[in-house]
């Protein structure tokens, strides 16, 4: 018995054997308005999709009632639907019922090939989750200056597919790079 308690602490520490734990807190906080309310603190391993590998990556969500904030890697993305872990998987309600991310925002700033991301929102359309990032791009003014070009990209994030890159009016006499 003891033996195979060894064999088994063994092949947890070299990550044969996954151990993975969901943390959840429930705390009062005061709100803006000056009624109070709770937020839930729910931290755990979820399963994303890496450059067309899987890999499983620590997540927090912090919801308060139906509106979330999720953070992967040190961004924080806000969202109006709510946010859950359940069995390693990263979920948003939507009217449809839950809808899978298997994207984070990270590896969707890389899909738009934004070299700076000021906001990033996950939003529901057509029924699943999207990113919504407003950040930055390296464009050429004419073909011959380089500067950047702030943009809005839209990135599906369950497949990472960026499904627009929106720019401004004057927009057609700059070239994105890639």
């Amino acid at each position: 018995m003891v033996k195979k308690f060894f064999i088994l602490i063994f092949f947890a520490s070299v990550g044969l054997i996954g151990f993975t734990t969901q943390a959840q807190t429930t705390t009062s906080v005061a709100l803006d308005d000056g009624s109070t309310g709770t937020k839930t603190l729910s931290s755990g391993q979820v399963n994303v999709s890496v450059n067309d590998q899987t890999a499983s990556v620590p997540v927090t969500i912090i919801s308060q009632g139906s509106t979330g904030v999720l953070d992967a890697g040190g961004i924080q993305v806000n969202s109006l639907n709510q946010l859950t872990i359940e069995n390693q998987e990263l979920l948003m309600k939507t009217e449809n019922g839950n809808k899978s991310i298997k994207i984070l925002p990270a590896q969707a700033i890389t899909n738009a090939r934004l070299s700076t991301a000021r906001q990033v929102e996950l939003q529901e359309k057509s029924q699943k989750p999207v990113y919504a990032i407003n950040g930055e791009r390296r464009a050429k003014f004419l073909g011959l200056f380089s500067f950047k070009l702030k943009v809005k990209a839209k990135v599906d994030a369950a497949s990472g597919q960026v499904l627009s890159v929106t720019k401004p009016w004057w927009g057609f006499l700059a070239k994105l790079q890639k």
